[in-house]
């Protein structure tokens, strides 16, 4: 009788494959569509590695009966790398919207474009020294890694994204036929009084963007509290308001919100930003350390330094370009704001990827403020070209934090770097593309700003150009909740500012049903494991953000191509 042996794999494993990019750019184009819209909504992008992952495994193995793990890490790295441009687009083009400065979209997109390689060449040459050598944690890396390395649910866990897709776009299009977002439970309780609104949006995406943030998220919810159940409910019963005690509830509750609430949840987010970047002082005196130890050399396993050099140059040449056609300035003043803008932002790319490495946690839109008003400084209040390259900036600082956060994967699971690095390379162009597009059908469709597309932190940044340029402005409530934001960030947790301002002025209605977002999610860890929650739960809330995000899109694009007709 002759024994069977199976035989040993000895070759290389798939790794950059057809199938691993064409099935990231399907994965990545949905993922950037979806928190685009997600973001513009609840204020902050999230993580899509994991959706990814989870995504490509299910399909390589599930579908087309491949793929390995190596080749999956090429799929997650595709994806992420197009879904950051989502963070880089909604903290900085919605204000252009907001203000009613006309712009140029096609210049705004090359800008995002170039800034977001100009992140990419920047930060590939600190690979080696931040995860080879100081071994920096990157928590969302290391879990993206375990996912990785878990292969068998993954046909599962697809199916799981997939009913939660199917749920959500149910869901929003029942609710948008009938014109029903939100329920005002009010209506049955009529022991709460009037004052403290109770309003929750019929929003599975906000569920899901709660329940994946888990027990963090719960600061958003505090916020929110403190702005609509305390702040609002004593100035209203103080008589705080200009409106005196005739107002009805509603118009009292919006008064409260616009001349008290938001002012002072923008001051706090803004302080906590501030102060975020001050408690990442040590980490930002690592990164340089860092900077000065590290040796750019090509290799088998790095990206060519020339490569590299050749890439930065292009790229700063486009954003020069850009600056020159965004406004009449001279060319040497456009030539002194590229290259200041460059500088900050190759100098705040370290300091991203060094705090996003020892903390999961970055002050992004901190220092894009940051970046937008020193290029407002420069080009003597010029908001359309301090905004273009603001957006520029923020998209290479978000490129920097999550080519690492991949390349710690791949460290993890024994992929190439030159080789993720390619990957990268070729499709980082196209995230921008679609993410400005999602804005742009958006903006046609309805007005940012709303309450059903708040655009909390473009509309933060818009109150910073305001003040910049000497408008008029609460001074006293923006100063009191900078304080307040700095304060708590410093001498609390970092970033409790930036999450207790944005809840502050977002609608109630979507920080009530985020928070229930993050209850569940800490019910089901209690309850069932914290396993159970990330294999089972996980999958489901992020289908919950696709699902109503995509048809909601979709929905915004069929207003605007009908009103074309």
């Amino acid at each position: 009788m002759k024994s069977k042996t199976r035989k040993m794999h000895t070759g290389p494993y798939r790794e950059v494959t057809i199938a691993s990019l064409l099935t990231g750019i399907a994965i990545g184009v949905v993922m950037v569509a979806s928190i685009t819209y997600s973001g513009l909504v609840v204020g902050f992008t999230i993580v899509g590695s994991s959706i990814a992952a989870i995504a490509g495994f299910g399909i390589l193995r599930g579908i087309l009966r491949r793929g390995t793990i190596v080749e999956n890490n090429i799929v997650q790295t595709v994806a992420s790398s197009l879904n950051v441009a989502s963070a880089g687009v909604i903290f900085t083009v919605p204000v252009l919207y907001l203000r009613g400065e006309p712009f140029s979209l096609p210049t705004m997109v090359i800008a995002c474009i170039s800034g977001s390689f100009l992140g990419f060449f920047f930060i590939i040459p600190l690979r080696k020294q931040m995860i080879d050598l100081e071994r920096l944690r990157f928590p969302s890396g290391v879990a993206v890694a375990t996912i990785l390395r878990s292969p068998g649910a993954g046909l599962g866990k697809l199916a799981l994204l997939g009913a939660g897709i199917g749920a959500a776009a149910l869901i929003t299009v029942i609710t948008q036929a009938m014109d029903t977002e939100v329920v005002d439970l009010n209506r049955w309780l009529v022991f709460i009084p009037k004052e403290f609104t109770n309003t929750w949006a019929l929003s599975l995406m906000c569920v899901g963007a709660g329940y994946l943030t888990g027990r963090n998220g719960i600061l958003v919810l505090v916020g929110g509290i403190l702005s609509y159940w305390i702040i609002t409910p004593a100035a209203i019963y103080m008589d705080w308001l200009p409106l005196g005690p005739h107002g009805s509830a509603t118009e009292m509750i919006d008064a409260a919100h616009k001349e008290i609430t938001r002012p002072m949840g923008i001051g706090m987010l803004v302080g906590g930003a501030v102060s975020g970047i001050l408690v990442s002082l040590p980490a930002i005196r690592a990164a340089f350390a860092g900077l000065l130890r590290a040796k750019v050399k090509g290799g088998t396993e790095e990206m060519p330094a020339v490569l590299v050099g050749i890439g930065a140059a292009a790229s700063f040449a486009v954003l020069l370009a850009t600056a020159m056609l965004t406004s009449d300035i001279s060319f040497l003043r456009a030539l002194l704001i590229a290259t200041v803008g460059t500088v900050w932002l190759a100098l705040a790319g370290v300091v991203i990827s060094q705090c996003t490495g020892m903390t999961d946690w970055s002050p992004i839109s901190g220092i894009s403020m940051m970046g937008v008003a020193i290029v407002m400084w420069l080009s003597g209040e010029n908001v359309v070209l301090s905004v273009t390259l603001g957006a520029a900036i923020c998209m290479s600082l978000s490129q920097c934090s999550d080519i690492m956060q991949d390349l710690k994967t791949g460290f993890l699971v024994g992929a190439k770097p030159v080789r993720q690095q390619a990957a990268q390379l070729a499709v980082t162009w196209i995230g921008p593309i679609v993410a400005m597009a999602v804005v742009y059908v958006l903006a046609q469709s309805q007005d940012f700003g709303t309450k059903a597309l708040p655009a909390p932190q473009a509309t933060a940044l818009s109150s910073t150009i305001t003040a910049i340029s000497g408008g008029e402005m609460p001074i006293v409530k923006y100063l009191s909740g900078l304080m307040i934001g700095g304060a708590v960030s410093i001498f609390g947790v970092p970033g409790l500012g930036v999450l207790i301002g944005l809840s502050m002025y977002l609608p109630m209605e979507y920080v009530l049903t985020y928070g229930l977002g993050c209850l569940i999610n800490m019910g089901v860890v209690h309850f069932k494991g914290g396993k159970w929650a990330e294999e089972k739960g996980l999958p489901v809330a992020a289908g919950f953000i696709v699902g109503e995000a995509l048809v909601s899109v979709v929905i915004s694009m069929a207003k605007v191509l009908g009103g074309a007709q």
